[in-house]
């Protein structure tokens, strides 16, 4: 939302609200721990994209990711693995069942389509075959025992028609995870990488070693990408439900309140 009538030619990306004002908005009434983990404990799960046709420009933001993503939190496991029998079957056990925990953060870097909102497909190749996709009733039904925040970091992953959830969204909520981070556009495919660096950064610790809310992450994500490059994607993601979760323990999160 723009708060004044744009001067000819001209947009001033501090007017948009998203970039003046910390928006809370809750849709789950999923109540849990404001802790999702003490840093050193707690696991990411982060389930790329695998095809590696030469040439495809979001394998090679996976590498990058990957790389990158390394120096950030040790406690992560990448699925697929290099050399699984069945890179889908990983995939989908992983949705399923995670096998880690504590798991504090479920993230998902693909493309993906919805409709109008109601028939979600992960995409994790280059070519919408069986072997590469997963569907809405593959992505699992029972609880996440940790309740992680989901970032669903590919095209549409929050957009719904205005009479209609957002079945992607819905889904994992459903099972119980604490917030979920989505985009409300089709993301360019650098972009939406670094992105989710600058996120991670500002959420694992990294840019100040004091415990920051999920939800202020993304707003300090926000702003870092327009006070330093004058660019306002960071408008087109969506943050949901619980903006105060934390990477840290209970015993971190209460000593903060007693600041």
């Amino acid at each position: 939302m723009y708060t004044q009538p744009p001067a000819a030619n001209e947009v001033d990306g501090s007017l948009f609200m998203g970039l003046r004002y910390r928006i809370g908005y809750t849709s789950s009434k999923i109540y849990a721990s404001k802790a999702l983990g003490k840093l050193d404990k707690a696991f990411s799960a982060n389930l790329f994209y695998w095809d590696d046709q030469p040439g495809d420009p979001v394998h090679d933001e996976v590498l990058w990711q990957q790389q990158q993503f390394g120096a950030l939190l040790d406690n992560r496991v990448n699925v697929p693995e290099a050399g699984d029998a069945s890179p889908k079957q990983a995939l989908v056990s992983m949705l399923n069942q995670p096998g880690v925990t504590p798991l504090a953060v479920m993230y998902l870097y693909c493309h993906c389509s919805v409709g109008d909102g109601n028939t979600p497909v992960l995409r994790f190749g280059a070519k919408p075959s069986p072997d590469y996709t997963i569907s809405r009733r593959e992505l699992g039904g029972s609880a996440f025992a940790d309740k992680p925040l989901v970032f669903a970091n590919a095209c549409t992953t929050a957009v719904a028609d205005p009479y209609m959830a957002n079945e992607l969204a819905a889904t994992f909520f459903r099972r119980d995870c604490r917030a979920y981070i989505g985009t409300e556009i089709k993301m360019p495919i650098v972009f939406a990488s670094r992105f989710a660096f600058l996120f991670f950064n500002f959420f694992y610790r990294k840019i100040d070693p004091d415990p920051i809310a999920g939800g202020e992450a993304v707003a300090q994500s926000r702003v870092w990408l327009w006070t330093n490059y004058r660019n306002i994607g960071g408008l087109f993601y969506s943050y949901v439900n619980q903006y105060d979760l934390y990477m840290a323990d209970e015993e971190e999160v209460k000593g903060m309140r007693r600041r």
